[in-house]
């Protein structure tokens, strides 16, 4: 028996089995996209996606506490809230601020229920200079 994939698709009772082949595809495309943006950072760019790697490392060593949730851009001067995640579990609500010149302070939120009214406690200070550096040519 011997039959062509034409003719198993001008069969109308293989017809459903081919619909139902195109939206699992499609399913776990949208499955794939969506564990993606999870990740706890947006990344636009190959260099972004280095830079964020980068900076939730710092802020790690910072903080003892691994980073539950990073801001998309980490922009220079601005206060970009975060959410830590401490060993025993708990999720603390912070913020990191990065500066031109290569340091970054991390701040846990103690108070207030808006931006505009937050409290901060200063958790500590790193350096991150070297990732500014322009990305290698190397090809993955």
């Amino acid at each position: 028996m011997n039959t062509s994939v034409n003719e198993l698709l001008s069969n109308p009772a293989f017809r459903p089995l081919v619909l139902l082949d195109v939206l699992a595809v499609f399913l776990m495309i949208i499955c794939l996209v969506f564990r993606r943006m999870r990740k706890g950072y947006y990344v636009e760019q190959a260099n972004d996606a280095r830079k964020a790697t980068m900076l939730n490392i710092a802020v790690r060593n910072v903080t003892g506490m691994g980073v539950y949730s990073a801001p998309g851009y980490w922009d220079n001067g601005d206060l970009n809230l975060c959410r830590f995640e401490r060993a025993n579990g708990d999720i603390v609500p912070g913020a990191v601020e990065a500066d031109g010149e290569g340091g970054l302070r991390v701040y846990e939120i103690t108070g207030g229920s808006h931006r505009s009214d937050f409290s901060y406690r200063l958790l500590g200070e790193a350096e991150y200079k070297e990732i500014w550096k322009k990305p290698s040519r190397r090809r993955f």
